[in-house]
């Protein structure tokens, strides 16, 4: 992969609860008496290659992951690849990255249009994935961007399939409709990655890399305490957090 991709950026977030005289400057939701909690989200940007963070950014959790989905910009450099979750799935940041000359692998985020190559014929998807037991095509998504993509899918076994579905009735108030529940049967993505450079069932393994990302936050939380925030001050908390942040990436590093 070193000789593919200048980095490989993992892009995500982890949220520290604090003491809720702070939800003033870290609102979070509401707890079940309705009473504002404070939560401190992390954002992180990881490198794959490395094992290096490239960047943190502290933020309240009112500043979800789709709003963050800017900060990979300012850093991201011709040949590097970003990988990151829907969260972050923002059609003209793609945009700012491909024309960055890099590159990205994302999950297709469902009722995003998809065209075909030419822009102007919408693609049925689920209509393509009958009668085909993948598919790895190129087409342009996005009713008003049409950003050009290769589009990967991939079936997965009945038993994720499920999985997927009994998560999605339980996350949607409204049932979800038969076309999602179908596409729940397949790992769909789309990338600027050639071809030639990564097959689809590469790409597949490669965004599954993503957790690796997800089990440094764990590690941060069980093994460096960084969730034992004290019960003090803005300037306190803050400079608690940064103090552990600066101890990590040097832990991680060296």
């Amino acid at each position: 992969l070193a000789s593919k991709f200048n980095r490989i950026l993992l892009h995500d977030s982890t949220s520290i609860q604090l003491d809720s005289k702070l939800a003033k400057h870290f609102p979070g939701s509401k707890n079940q008496n309705h009473q504002p909690i404070a939560v401190l989200k992390i954002q992180a940007i990881f490198d794959l290659l490395t094992e290096t963070f490239c960047k943190f950014n502290l933020s309240p959790f009112s500043r979800n992951d789709q709003k963050a989905s800017t900060d990979i910009i300012d850093i991201v450099d011709p040949g590097d690849l970003v990988i990151r979750d829907l969260g972050y799935f923002v059609l003209e940041n793609f945009r700012k990255i491909h024309n960055k000359n890099a590159y990205f692998i994302s999950r297709l985020k469902y009722g995003t249009t998809i065209f075909k190559p030419d822009g102007k014929i919408r693609l049925n998807l689920l209509k393509e994935l009958s009668s085909n037991s993948k598919i790895d095509i190129n087409v342009m998504i996005g009713a008003d961007e049409k950003l050009p993509v290769r589009l990967v899918a991939i079936p997965v076994s009945q038993q994720v399939a499920s999985m997927r579905r009994r998560k999605a009735r339980k996350a949607n108030r409204c049932n979800p409709g038969k076309e999602h529940l179908a596409l729940l049967g397949w790992s769909i993505f789309i990338t600027t990655v050639y071809p030639s450079v990564l097959s689809g069932e590469e790409i597949v393994k490669l965004y599954n890399c993503r957790w690796r990302i997800e089990t440094i936050f764990k590690s941060w939380k069980s093994h460096f305490n960084i969730k034992d925030v004290p019960n003090a001050s803005v300037i306190r908390v803050m400079t608690f957090i940064y103090a552990n942040l600066v101890f990590i990436t040097l832990f991680q590093t060296y």
